[in-house]
């Protein structure tokens, strides 16, 4: 049974108007262990032009055969196993001068604690706004 998506419902979240969320078919990879959080969160970015592909572990990610490919990674922090501050900095590692922006989407840290997060470039507090997201994603890598 799948999880649906009320898209109407995630475009009145944002004040932006649709046709301005364009990214240009930009890649991201979103890295969540919960698959409603992943679901969300990748019509969000579909609703903007951005192709999306998605993974439910750090371990399963850095398994992905061309990390080079992504413009764009967002992360959740609190994961099994592997979380997302050390998926960035493995990320990093591994691409060096290539690492694209990494974003970190969180309901796990209180806004006055991000700073304690080294290897992101940005941070987003669940739940987040179609707005929170677009302005994020285009500081980061522009387009809109």
């Amino acid at each position: 049974m799948g999880i649906a998506i009320d898209e109407q419902r995630l475009l009145s979240t944002g004040s932006i108007k649709k046709e301005k969320w364009d990214f240009k078919s930009k890649k991201i990879l979103i890295v969540d262990d919960i698959i409603t959080n992943r679901k969300v969160l990748r019509k969000q970015l579909e609703i903007m032009n951005l192709v999306v592909d998605d993974s439910a572990s750090g371990k399963d990610a850095l398994g992905l055969s061309d990390l080079k490919q992504y413009d764009l990674f967002c992360f959740d922090l609190r994961m099994p196993k592997m979380d997302g501050e050390e998926l960035a900095k493995e990320i990093k590692d591994i691409l060096g001068t290539d690492t694209k922006p990494i974003v970190c989407i969180t309901a796990s840290i209180n806004p006055e604690e991000k700073y304690k997060l080294h290897n992101f470039d940005a941070v987003l507090f669940k739940p987040c706004s179609l707005r929170q997201i677009a302005t994020t994603i285009n500081k980061l890598i522009g387009e809109i």
